[in-house]
């Protein structure tokens, strides 16, 4: 309406003027629905800049802006709280920022940095985005942390990124405000000066191992490996507010507080090398220590468990990491007097109490009351009630936590009524009452006398099991409420309840009646906590659900779980999530049954349960602590109160980590990107001028220097979910560069330099006659000595290399051929050199086995062959790629295990085959082989490679056809042999050895020559093509045999993909069913089997791939020139057939043939 519909511009500057008017008035009061009015005055204001719309008061409104923005950062230093929305300081950071496009560059130089100015720079930078940098610059100066707190005044993403983008305003087109944001930045982070340690990033794709806190929640814990018992324990006992206070306002623990920083957490300390470090977790526990007498020593080790709790519950309270790494609990803590193994797991109701008695020893060491056991603890009355007489006796017995056996029972309630019942002692178990001096039948009954304030309830689910000796643990389902009245379970209730049967002036009746009712507290309670164990008795994982405490009547309390580093806020407050999360039993789960080939629902066991329950008593407050309560409150960001080291210490450590954070931050990588490309207007030349003026010079000068600094110190090394996409941060690094004359100037007088020192270097090297090429290629294959072995992960990109060069031309492959690089990387492929195996489980090598195959395809492998044709080698092929390809076999094994699938492997492998017969005899005893017992899965490449060295046209095409199917003696059985021993167990394996052969006789005359004129082989291949149909017909359905004709069925799987032993009725095995059958040859008299056999086997010498002694021809490749036309090369100038000739794959042919003619 502003912009469209009027072709002035008052109504632009009437709503403007309108906005600005109620900007401290409704737009404060409706501060959470405020982001569309500032996005909308905010678009005004620019549409006005962008169309040279004069807006008046544009200083005067600047200036209130500022004003504004320093008293929110005065409130932030005084109270620690902006005390306005997010969305009213966002916008007026937007405002400001709109509001300066409207000023000259002067005006701007005097807000950002001018000396008596508004200084916002420093400001912003100082406090509102990088307070954390500021403070611990003055600590690596001073060598002491400053008291006061680092709080941004922006805290969330959205003012963050508004701040960012007032920075950025400042900058454009003045070079001092870019310059003073530049130096500050470069102060803070990429000095890289021992004292600041701001060193570039060496590792790749980084990220930081630990995030922030999240907003209002709460701090975890790290695991070690098996140390979730405590992490769940001490969060219940953190969220305790008693406990939590008590235990951080203890004085006289010691000032000797371990200081983790923040850069020990990328120290893997949970795994060491030591072995004491392997079984205890720390050589600290080792050290000599002056010997204590056993009180000393365990006075000693209480108040150490105690000091390092607070200094756990101090990081819980005031970190601003996401979990806290408690290593010197670790150290400290001992289970049974013994150091633990933080790799074990252990009982975590043990560990409570094992950690309560410490605390409260180390509480009265210290001259302190035992404050767990005032919080946590209560007593029982065991009580023996004489029936033949009147008298009753009572012994009191404290407790921590109430063990309530969950078999036999459904819920709490009932469990603790079985709790309180007697046991009648009679007969020769009567009691002997010390009074009357006889035995009288006695009730014998445990109630509970005193109640705690919070009430620590244990499900008795684990026991041992002494046949099987092993540890067992009830999943049984059992269900507690969320509030829970004990009066009827205390002695106080008991009483009341039999107070109308008791007519008997009993003394210690009246005595305790009297003693319970003057007190009054209240026996109702309200679950808080839940600690839940997940698997079996052996082995399992703790975590604790527990509700937060705002101590305000009626708002909402939230649940968090608390899962080891993980805090999350959850839903159980809802009945449902509460049953499905922590009362076990059983539940329908879904689950994929492999025989009817579909997910189904079956009854499942909820192995992950209640174990410990907190209670917290709902005591009556009275008027004088609501008063107490309401002048508690405050405004402020509250404290702990804790002792100074350890504040010191979390401070250290949040300072540290903020600073650090926002290095790695979303934001600020995009703040640099537009801090680098906001000047964009004044890199370009005036109009007749071919270079930049003065300050586009200089402000490419700046701009560049932190662009390099940033990129090469971080913004090249971190993830691209910080960074972003890589080609953005390349425009914006190009943006700046290709436009800088003096950095134009600075290049060439460097490179002029350059070339003057490197002229001696390449003199030196000239009498190697070697390439800048090879001294490159030399240099990429030195790293095979060391670091590829390390990077496993990056094999196939290392390789590529290689395979792109090579695809370069005929030049090129010499080159490598020169370098050997065959023979090097079939050594690097057998883990054999040049530098260790490479530290990767799953190495990918294809990209190796490629560029091994160009090469060697391309080299003169005559001397191996019983005739060549003509061509043009390369060179001869190298004698140690003749020792590990044709010699040894174990080469041939690896590319044939690793990489039977590749088109590459086929090349390879039938280049080498033809009129080769021992290589030919190496692969194909290897492919049946892995024929006969490969997983049935993963038969279909062997079968395939297997069937192309079949199809190579050759002199010993049929020697290499006999022996696949009829074996090699004394070495491999043959496809018919595989058949016949697979046909019970194994079928698909067979199954797919006759689709295999079907093709071969279909596509190779040869082969369906020699099953025509073999006896034998016609009986074998009868009797397998019967035992397929026969298979076939007793199959007609696969699956579960309640599927009928008429009813639905699971969809058939492919024989050649899907894991099992038996056959799938198959589109694919009916058709192999076919052809198999067009094939077998019809039945002759038995007595011609014999001659026929004789007549088509091979000659019985001692090996059907006698090495012949005969001249070798020359192999010639050329492919213009005559080619030899005796049967090895026969198969060349057939083109009907599948099969092709080996030496078709030598590489480069036509490229030599091309630049040849070319020469001419």
């Amino acid at each position: 309406m502003c912009t469209r519909c009027c072709m002035g511009h008052r109504p632009l500057l009437f709503f403007i003027t309108l906005l600005f008017t109620i900007l401290g008035s409704s737009a404060r009061e409706k501060g959470k629905d405020s982001g569309d009015y500032f996005t909308l005055l905010r678009h005004l204001l620019n549409y006005a800049y962008n169309s040279n719309i004069n807006v008046p008061n544009t200083e005067v409104l600047l200036n209130n802006e500022i004003d504004w923005l320093k008293r929110i950062k005065d409130n932030v230093k005084n109270t620690g709280e902006t005390r306005i929305e997010e969305p009213i300081l966002e916008g007026h950071l937007g405002l400001t920022k709109e509001l300066l496009a409207f000023q000259t560059t002067q005006k701007k130089y005097h807000i950002g940095c001018e000396k008596g100015g508004a200084n916002l720079i420093k400001e912003l930078i100082d406090d509102f985005i990088f307070p954390a940098s500021k403070v611990y610059l003055q600590y690596v100066r001073n060598g002491e942390m400053p008291a006061e707190q680092a709080i941004p005044v922006c805290s969330s993403p959205a003012t963050i990124n508004a701040g960012f983008e007032l920075l950025v305003a400042l900058a454009v087109g003045c070079v001092k405000n870019l310059k003073q944001i530049v130096d500050c930045l470069t102060q803070m982070y990429y000095i890289g000066t021992a004292i600041t340690t701001c060193e570039a990033l060496t590792e790749w794709e980084y990220l930081p191992p630990v995030g922030p806190r999240p907003p209002k929640g709460f701090v975890g814990l790290k695991n070690a490996g098996a140390t979730c018992y405590m992490n769940s324990v001490i969060q219940q006992l953190y969220m305790i507010p008693s406990i939590r206070n008590s235990i951080l306002a203890v004085e006289g623990t010691g000032s000797d507080i371990e200081d983790d920083m923040f850069s020990e957490e990328k120290q893997d300390s949970e795994t060491n090398v030591d072995p004491r470090e392997d079984v205890f977790g720390y050589p600290h526990q080792f050290e000599d220590k002056p010997a204590l007498s056993k009180t000393e020593d365990r006075k000693e080790y209480n108040i150490g468990v105690l000091r390092h709790l607070q200094v756990i519950f101090g990081h819980l309270a005031a970190s601003q990491l996401q979990y806290y790494v408690p290593r010197g609990f670790w150290k400290q803590f001992r289970l049974w007097g013994e150091p633990v193994n933080l790799r074990e797991q252990h009982d975590a109701l043990e560990f409570f109490n094992s950690l309560v008695d410490s605390l409260d020893e180390a509480l009265k060491a210290l001259g302190h009351p035992a404050m767990l056991s005032q919080v946590l603890g209560g007593s029982f009355a065991d009580q023996k009630i004489c029936q033949g007489c009147p008298h009753r006796y009572e012994c009191e017995e404290s407790f921590t936590t109430l063990n309530v056996d969950i078999r036999n029972h459904q819920n709490l309630l009932d469990s603790l009524e079985q709790y309180i019942k007697g046991d009648l002692l009679e007969g020769a178990n009567a009691y002997r009452c010390e009074k009357c001096d006889k035995k009288v039948d006695t009730v014998k009954r445990l109630l509970i006398k005193k109640l705690p304030p919070v009430l620590a309830i244990q499900l008795k689910r684990f026991d041992y099991d002494w046949e099987r000796e092993c540890a067992i643990k009830f999943n049984d389902y059992f269900e507690f409420p969320r509030e829970l009245d004990m009066e009827p379970y205390t002695v106080r209730g008991v009483a009341k309840l039999e107070e109308n049967n008791l007519n008997t002036d009993n003394q210690l009746t009246q005595q305790n009646t009297q003693s319970e009712s003057e007190t009054s507290e209240s026996t109702k309670y309200r679950l808080v906590g839940v600690l839940v164990h997940s698997g079996q008795a052996s082995g399992g994982h703790y975590y604790s659900y527990i509700i937060q405490r705002n101590g305000v009547e009626g708002e909402r309390n939230h649940w968090y779980k608390f899962d080891d580093g993980d805090v999350t806020e959850c839903k159980m407050d809802d009945d449902e999530e509460m049953k499905n999360q922590c009362f076990g039993g059983e539940y329908m789960g879904e689950v994929f049954d492999h025989m009817m080939k579909r997910m189904s629902y079956r009854r499942q066991k909820r192995w992950w349960n209640a174990y410990i329950l907190f209670y917290e008593r709902m005591d009556t407050i009275n008027q004088d602590e609501i008063i107490r309560y309401v002048s508690e409150l405050t405004i402020t960001r509250s404290y702990q109160i804790m002792s100074p080291a350890i504040e010191r210490s979390v401070r250290k450590q949040n300072v540290q980590f903020m600073h650090n954070r926002m290095q790695y931050s979303l934001e600020y990588f995009q703040f640099v990107k537009k801090l680098l490309t906001c000047n964009g207007i004044y890199l370009s030349p005036a109009p007749g001028q071919d270079h930049l003026l003065p300050e586009g010079e200089e402000i490419t000068m700046i701009s560049i220097q932190l662009a390099a600094r940033f990129l090469f110190t971080t913004g090249f090394h971190t993830k691209k979910i910080v960074r972003g996409p890589a080609s953005m941060m390349h425009y914006a690094f190009f943006s700046v560069i290709a436009k800088m004359y003096v950095f134009g100037l600075h290049i060439m007088s460097s490179l002029m330099s350059l070339i003057a020192s490197l002229n001696t270097f390449w003199s030196a090297l000239a009498c190697n006659n070697l390439s800048l090429s090879d001294h490159l290629l030399k240099a990429v294959l030195n790293l095979l000595r060391r670091e590829v072995s390390e990077h496993g992960r990056h094999l196939q990109q290392y390789f590529n290399l290689f395979v792109m060069y090579a695809n370069l031309g005929m030049a090129e492959k010499t080159q490598l051929l020169k370098l050997n690089v065959p023979a090097t990387f079939m050594l690097v492929s057998l883990d054999e050199g040049p530098g260790p195996p490479i530290k990767y489980q799953y190495a990918e090598l294809g990209k190796l086995y490629s560029v091994v195959s160009q090469l060697i395809r391309c080299c003169n492998v005559s001397s191996r062959m019983q005739s060549a044709i003509n061509g043009k080698p390369i060179m001869p092929i190298q004698q140690t790629v003749v020792d590990i390809l044709f010699v040894k076999t174990s080469y041939v094994k690896k590319i044939i295990e690793d990489c039977s699938n590749s088109e590459e492997t086929f090349k390879l492998l039938r280049f080498c085959c033809w009129e080769n017969p021992q290589f030919s005899s190496t692969v194909l005893s290897e492919l049946l082989w892995q024929v006969a017992y490969s997983y049935t899965y993963e038969l279909r490449p062997y079968l395939d490679l297997l069937l192309q060295i079949l199809l190579i046209e050759d002199s010993w095409q049929t020697h290499r056809i006999h022996n696949a199917l009829k074996g090699i003696p004394d070495d491999r059985d043959g496809l018919f042999d595989t058949i016949q021993r697979s046909k019970n167990h194994y079928q698909k394996r067979a199954y797919q050895c006759i689709k295999c052969m079907v093709t071969l006789f279909s596509n190779c005359p040869v082969a369906y020559q020699i099953l025509q004129g073999n006896g034998d082989l016609k009986r074998k291949w009868t009797w397998a093509v019967e035992w397929l149909g026969d298979e076939l017909e007793r199959r007609p359905y696969t699956g579960n045999p309640q599927y009928t004709y008429n009813s639905w069925s699971p969809p058939v799987q492919s024989n050649e993909t899907s894991n099992g032993y038996f056959l799938e009725r198959s589109h694919s095995a009916k058709v192999t069913l076919a052809k198999a059958c067009e094939l077998c040859p019809e039945e002759e008299p038995d007595d011609q089997d014999a001659p026929d056999e004789r007549e088509s086997s091979p000659p019985e010498d001692s090996s059907l791939y006698a090495h012949s002694s005969g001249s070798y021809y020359q192999q010639n490749n050329h492919m213009h020139g005559q080619p030899y036309t005796g049967p090895a090369a026969h198969h060349l100038n057939n083109h009907l057939k599948t099969g092709q000739g080996a030496q078709d794959s030598f590489e480069g042919n036509e490229e030599v043939a091309s630049s040849q003619m070319k020469d001419q």
